[in-house]
C-alpha cells in the first residue's frame, strides 16, 4: 500500500539513503550509516546479494533477510566507476 511504502521510504532516509526511483537505487547522503563502510556521500547502492534496489517496500523485505543473514554484497556506483562490497551486519558482542 502507499502507506506501507511511505513509512519504508523514511526508514532508508532515516538510514541516509535517498531514493533514485524504482530499480535504480539509493544514493548515500552525509551521516549516512553506510559511510562506516566506506561508502561515502553520492555513492549509489545499486544492488544487495544481486537483487536491485529502489522500490522501498520490497527493498524492506530484502533488508530484513540480509540483517537475518548477517552479511550482504552490496554493488555500488561511485561517479563512473562499480565495485562491490562484501559486508558483515548484525550484533557484535
Amino acid at each position: 500500500t502507499q502507506s506501507r511504502s511511505s513509512a519504508a521510504s523514511d526508514v532508508y532516509k532515516r538510514q541516509g539513503l535517498e531514493s533514485q526511483g524504482s530499480g535504480s537505487g539509493y544514493k548515500v547522503t552525509a551521516g549516512s550509516i553506510l559511510t562506516q563502510v566506506d561508502l561515502k556521500p553520492g555513492d549509489i547502492v545499486l544492488s544487495v546479494n544481486g537483487q536491485p534496489l529502489g522500490d522501498a517496500s520490497s527493498d524492506s523485505s530484502l533488508l530484513e533477510q540480509v540483517m537475518s543473514e548477517g552479511s550482504a554484497q552490496i554493488e555500488v556506483q561511485r561517479g563512473n566507476s562499480r565495485f562491490m562490497v562484501n559486508q558483515s551486519f548484525g550484533l557484535r558482542n
